[in-house]
């Protein structure tokens, strides 16, 4: 069950190493991917209800599924970060941690899990006030 309802996340890992053009622009990308992928898919939506309320009882289920999949991503998303700021597209700030640039797609997963299509957000403007934030936040050359 775990891996047919993690071909999102798969995908998403498969599809962000595929990105071109400068840091920013993957990173632009990646997060709009992010976004994609992952809080408009309802079967990642049903990942991350489950593993909320019954990763408990699954421990090693969970890691696996965190070894597999979520690691590699947030290990991407921090590489992606470190080579901008190595190269100076990117300020080395405390803003610039992996977790840090995902917790708002996070964030609107489960949104969408307790709220459904109830969500009091808009969420066009949600997405680009995050990579807004995110941009403003870290890279050299400001929007």
């Amino acid at each position: 069950m775990i891996d047919h309802i993690s071909t999102p996340l798969e995908k998403l890992l498969q599809d962000s190493g595929d990105l071109q053009g400068c840091c920013v622009e993957r990173l632009r990308s990646h997060i709009l991917l992010a976004y994609e992928r992952l809080s408009d898919d309802r079967h990642t939506r049903e990942l991350m209800r489950f593993v909320i309320s019954e990763g408990g009882c699954f421990p090693r289920m969970v890691a696996a599924h965190n070894e597999k999949l979520v690691d590699p991503l947030l290990a991407r998303t921090q590489a992606l970060l470190d080579e901008g700021v190595a190269i100076g597209e990117f300020r080395g700030t405390p803003a610039a941690l992996a977790p840090v640039i995902v917790a708002p797609v996070i964030a609107m997963m489960i949104d969408t899990i307790i709220l459904g299509r109830h969500r009091h957000q808009d969420v066009p403007s949600y997405i680009a006030a995050h990579r807004d934030l995110v941009m403003n936040g870290i890279a050299v050359t400001r929007d």
